[in-house]
């Protein structure tokens, strides 16, 4: 394989198994949907995949023997010297570059680069897996400008409906003024009593007209969030199908049906697939929150073994929790049997709660509660974390929302893990509510009520 990488060919023809071997390992990197290319140190490309063809518009023939940076015209976030010393030293490289293609259009590209060493641990290679980020790009922009167009939108519209409405309060009292003045001078005569109660009617159709307006203003800015979701909902297929290859591909790669992979291709490999489904994660956090605003979540309701269901989150949990020096502590009604609800949904809800403790507690312990209702039942998850601010409550369960904005944030997460639960919660009927104070811990209690199966 390194013979292929580097451009080296064997002295013999042979059909030997190694060289059976390398033929299947060049078919199946033909058969991947992300570009692979190899260069020497100097950056003279060996190796070229038909995905390469197909991203840069070269063909295998066209670039094999040319430099990497020269021919696709390489836009690089840091000079090319330190690249080379980073990977020389580390052994591998990671980062977004510009690519101009045959055809002159620039593509942007995720870059990952593993430093290949022959037989006496001399550089010889360098592996390179591309994977075209231009249309996801594209849209993020699209999206963050659109979600700015709106914003500007809202805010100029209320703006405007504000001060029309000051405008009518300030009438209003001017009328009243000038009526009280009417009253206190022609007490007396029936026709200004008349005016004065037309002046009122008048006033009150333009309230009524101006109220329409607002409510018409509150309905289009529902219909654009809503279209927004709606949007969001349906680019699930979209969005998932190309990293559901990426996983497939990379679990396929892991069993080494096709060969056996040395341990630092393993770890690339496994790094490959975390990172995948660290993204599945967030991606399905999006998608489901616009599926649930767009109003086409629909609950799979069911009798659910509530102690059954606790176990099973907290054993999820567990190993990542050992890994802080947490203690999992739990209190279940021993009164409780079941609930109906979603066991799919209030699973991904109890996990939300409990991931978010574990993150937000440094040292102590956390503590999954649950208490039968009058009308229904509680989840309570009680830690002894960093806690929060009153001023701070308001933003918990905004969408996209972080409490730690900085960029050099000690937390990491996309806001959407509450706001998604909220929301889940009350597709049930129930809620979700929080207690805490900075320093000393918070409790975030989900309440679903008695829910009769159809």
């Amino acid at each position: 394989m390194l013979e292929l990488l580097t451009g080296r060919r064997p002295t013999e023809r042979l059909l030997t198994p190694q060289t059976l071997m390398a033929q299947a390992q060049t078919q199946l990197l033909d058969l991947v949907h992300d570009s692979i290319l190899a260069f020497d140190i100097e950056g003279t490309i060996t190796f070229w995949n038909r995905a390469a063809e197909e991203l840069y518009g070269w063909t295998k023939a066209e670039a094999l023997g040319q430099h990497i940076y020269t021919l696709l015209k390489t836009e690089l976030p840091q000079p090319l010297a330190d690249s080379k010393v980073q990977i020389l030293q580390q052994g591998r490289w990671e980062k977004e570059l510009i690519r101009t293609r045959r055809d002159g259009t620039q593509v942007c590209v995720t870059s990952r680069r593993t430093l290949q060493r022959d037989g006496q641990g001399n550089p010889v290679a360098i592996l390179e897996i591309t994977h075209d980020v231009t249309d996801l790009r594209q849209l993020e922009g699209a999206l963050q400008q659109a979600h700015q167009n709106l914003q500007f939108c809202q805010i100029q519209q209320t703006q405007t409906l504000e001060a029309e409405n000051a405008a009518l309060k300030a009438e209003l009292l001017k009328r009243e003024r000038v009526e009280a003045e009417l009253r206190q001078r022609l007490e007396d005569q029936t026709a200004i009593a008349l005016c004065t109660a037309q002046s009122y009617e008048q006033l009150e159709q333009l309230i009524d007209s101006r109220t329409q307006e607002l409510e018409q203003a509150r309905q289009q800015a529902e219909t654009a969030n809503h279209a927004k979701s709606e949007f969001l909902a349906t680019m699930s297929h979209e969005l998932r199908t190309p990293l559901n290859a990426v996983l497939g591909l990379s679990q396929v790669l892991q069993q080494e049906i096709f060969g056996a992979l040395n341990p630092k291709q393993a770890e690339y490999i496994g790094h490959i697939r975390s990172s995948g489904e660290h993204l599945l994660l967030l991606i399905n956090d999006i998608l489901d929150l616009a599926k649930v605003e767009a109003g086409r979540e629909t609950l799979e309701l069911g009798p659910v073994v509530v102690n059954e269901l606790c176990h099973s989150c907290l054993s999820l949990i567990q190993e990542q929790a050992f890994q802080k020096g947490l203690e999992i502590l739990s209190q279940i009604d021993p009164a409780i049997d079941t609930c109906i609800a979603d066991e799919r949904r209030l699973r991904q809800m109890l996990l939300n709660l409990l991931s978010n403790a574990i993150k937000f507690t440094p040292t102590g312990n956390i503590t999954l509660l649950v208490q039968a209702q009058t009308e229904g039942i509680t989840f309570t998850v009680a830690d002894t974390g960093i806690g929060i601010g009153t001023e701070q409550l308001s933003l918990l369960f905004q969408p996209f929302q972080q409490l730690d904005c900085q960029l050099n944030r000690q937390y990491i997460g996309t806001g959407l893990g509450l706001a998604l639960t909220r929301n889940l919660a009350r597709l049930h009927g129930g809620d979700v509510t929080v207690e805490s104070s900075l320093g000393e811990g918070s409790r975030f209690t989900i309440y679903l009520p008695d829910l009769a199966q159809d």
